[in-house]
């Protein structure tokens, strides 16, 4: 490790390196490292590179098939989590990172994941953060979605490909997809803007912003921009009157998190989770628009 030096692996190699420590439970580590790039992402931040590494102990350590995420971001600055115990060796544990995934598609990140194709002994990840990125990045990558059946082989000793049934492959074949599909813009205008940009054609999709029932979203997916625009009390009743049975609709089925008000991230999250989509019936505008019909 020492005859590889920063400067030759590195594109900016004295950009600051942060290594992150544990949260405790694998689903708290995924929602860390989620917040974290949402965080960078709001600031103008943008993931140019996230790489997963195997780690190598021998079979029966707690270390043993660990995952280890080296995150590159658009400023030149460098996040590590290598202090967890993420992994894909149950279903639950692939989920959490079929999950963290599944967010970096929808920031638009999707064909920047990528995996190393070498496994490492836990060693490399108990060096200096510089160190440890400096290793990871010499050793090179493969693209993760194009490639995840192949990526499965690498979370054990002898690299055996296992069946994509044990898998979940429709999940990971979708993510595949979300890449070439999935919003990865979506303005926020005012509601007469917004009005204005509609047109007949056009499919809104309404719901509310957190759970108060005083505030809403209307949403206008166009190919791979959304355009959206909140209300409150004081114009909802103009928008239940220029948008509602004017257009054809959908509702969310859920609330939509209040921070999707700031986060540009959280608005293309949003606008990307169709399990949050419902058709739009009398259950949905009762919902949504009863106490503007009494």
């Amino acid at each position: 490790m020492s005859n590889i030096r920063p400067e030759d692996v590195l594109p900016h190699p004295h950009s600051t390196i942060v290594r992150h420590k544990s949260y405790g439970s694998t689903h708290s580590n995924q929602h860390e490292i989620t917040r974290s790039i949402k965080s960078n992402f709001d600031n103008g931040c943008l993931v140019q590179a996230f790489t997963i590494v195997v780690h190598a102990d021998p079979e029966g350590s707690p270390q043993d098939q660990e995952l280890a995420y080296l995150i590159e971001y658009s400023d030149g600055h460098i996040e590590l989590f290598d202090q967890h115990s993420m992994s894909i060796n149950r279903s639950s544990r692939e989920s959490e990172l079929i999950g963290l995934l599944r967010t970096l598609v929808y920031l638009g990140a999707g064909e920047r994941l990528f995996y190393c194709p070498k496994r490492m002994m836990t060693q490399v990840f108990q060096q200096s953060p510089l160190l440890t990125t400096t290793v990871i990045k010499s050793k090179g990558v493969k693209s993760l979605l194009a490639h995840w059946h192949e990526f499965t082989s690498v979370n054990n000793s002898s690299h055996q490909t296992l069946p994509r049934s044990i898998f979940k492959e429709k999940e990971w074949d979708k993510l595949a997809d979300l890449v070439n599909s999935s919003i990865n813009n979506a303005p926020v205008v005012d509601l007469y803007s917004f009005i204005e940009i509609i047109d007949e054609n056009d499919e809104v999709i309404a719901g509310y912003v957190g759970r108060s029932l005083k505030q809403w979203i209307f949403v206008c997916r166009r190919g791979r921009s959304a355009y959206m625009t909140f209300c409150d009390e004081n114009n909802i009743n103009d928008a239940y009157f220029y948008i509602v049975g004017k257009y054809k609709m959908k509702g969310f089925g859920d609330f939509i998190k209040d921070s999707v008000l700031k986060s540009s991230a959280q608005r293309l999250i949003s606008v990307n989770q169709e399990q949050l989509i419902h058709e739009y019936d009398d259950s949905c505008h009762s919902w949504l628009f009863g106490c503007l019909i009494n």
